[in-house]
């Protein structure tokens, strides 16, 4: 099975009646985005070289360029496999992620499957790219050879004559198949796009492009406006409480910051805190959440995702996710005596409790993390100095 990869990022849309927007990734890059039918679009192709592993046999990242030039990812954006794709939404902030198999046959039907609209300088203002594809396959090593990700022996194809974007649920739209290619099984001599979901386990290692969505959920609650500052956050209901489905972005002054000290960091992942900071960071009539307000997750979503490799909580509370929750990776600041150091933005997200660990005096509390190399929801203990991010919840 042959696989195509590459994060887009949707361009600014041609037709008044969508709105315009844009969006920046952990490295700084801004990509445009556009709504269309209802769902936040991007309308360029991601190019954010995410780092990482994931899965049960701890598989790196497979993000590249096309042919390795690095001016194949200036013109075209990176290419991904499908277990880096998804995380390297996620990096965005609250709320992005692949998009689901509906919406890619929304986003076609929405068009008449129509590829000149859809092509760049289409009146979609999706702006599609043809970036070709890298074909891979993947090795569990159950019959011989080591574990691993193992390119074809002519990987590159189709740059300039066809291109696709994953979607969630190792569904793939297929985009613009023209003229011959050695992917015949989606060629379309008509000029058509089309979705197809038929990638296996092994050709999810294959590397496409990527574009990435945002919506609101389903169980989307009254947005908070935080009297301080006028702030706004986007809120959900989860078991009967009303959760913050953003991080905290309040300057509470001592004892907060954004990550690497940029402003851009605070707003697209909110503010790092330290333990004392944060019990106090919250508006009034929301409190800083217990650790038995965060262990209902656990018990919550556990049968949501039948799978062995990944934690179902971590599924649901990650964007795209049943919770509507929408954590964001938002990285940590770690601080010992006088020296101090950020880390994870994008590929780890922590979360303090209002809970004291007592095991270890009064110098520690219970924390909630998710990372992308062990796609778990896992409570942890940790110093109070360290900057965390935050989520509130409603009294």
């Amino acid at each position: 099975m042959k696989t195509l990869l590459s994060c887009i990022f949707f361009i600014s849309i041609t037709l008044s009646s969508l709105a315009q927007g844009s969006i920046q990734d952990p490295a700084g890059n801004y990509y445009n985005t556009d709504t269309i039918n209802g769902i936040l679009w991007m309308t360029e192709n991601l190019r954010y070289e995410i780092e990482g592993e994931s899965g049960r046999f701890s598989e790196p990242f497979e993000v590249g360029c096309y042919e390795g030039e690095i001016s194949n990812c200036e013109q075209f954006g990176m290419l991904y496999s499908y277990p880096a794709a998804r995380p390297a939404c996620w990096t965005l902030g609250a709320g992005w992620r692949l998009p689901t198999a509906e919406e890619l046959t929304a986003l076609l039907d929405y068009f008449n499957e129509n590829y000149a609209a859809l092509v760049s300088g289409g009146q979609s203002g999706l702006n599609l790219l043809l970036g070709g594809t890298m074909e891979a396959s993947f090795n569990t090593g159950n019959w011989s050879g080591h574990v691993g990700v193992y390119p074809s022996s002519s990987p590159y194809s189709g740059a300039n004559k066809s291109g696709g974007i994953w979607g969630a649920e190792h569904s793939a739209l297929i985009l613009a198949k023209t003229g011959e290619s050695i992917y015949h099984i989606w060629a379309d001599h008509n000029k058509k796009a089309f979705v197809e979901n038929n990638i296996n386990f092994s050709g999810q290692y294959s590397m496409f492009s990527c574009r990435c969505v945002k919506s609101e959920p389903a169980n989307a609650a009254e947005p908070l406006v935080d009297p301080r500052d006028e702030k706004v956050y986007q809120t959900v209901e989860i078991d009967g409480k009303i959760w913050m489905a953003e991080n905290l972005n309040y300057d509470s002054g001592e004892g907060s910051w954004c990550y690497d000290e940029k402003d851009e960091s605070c707003t697209s992942n909110g503010r790092l805190y330290n333990w004392e900071a944060a019990k106090n960071a919250c508006p009034e009539g929301w409190h800083l959440p217990s650790k038995e307000e965060w262990e209902t997750f656990e018990v919550l979503f556990e049968d949501d995702y039948q799978t062995d490799d990944i934690n179902e909580a971590f599924l649901a509370l990650m964007a795209g996710g049943g919770s509507g929750f929408s954590a964001q990776l938002g990285g940590g600041r770690w601080q010992n005596d006088s020296s101090y150091s950020f880390y994870g933005l994008g590929n780890y997200g922590s979360y303090w409790s209002s809970t004291s660990y007592s095991e270890r005096g009064d110098g520690q509390s219970y924390t909630y993390e998710l990372g992308v190399t062990y796609q778990e929801l896992r409570l942890r203990n940790s110093g109070r100095e360290a900057g965390k991010s935050c989520r509130c919840v409603k009294d």
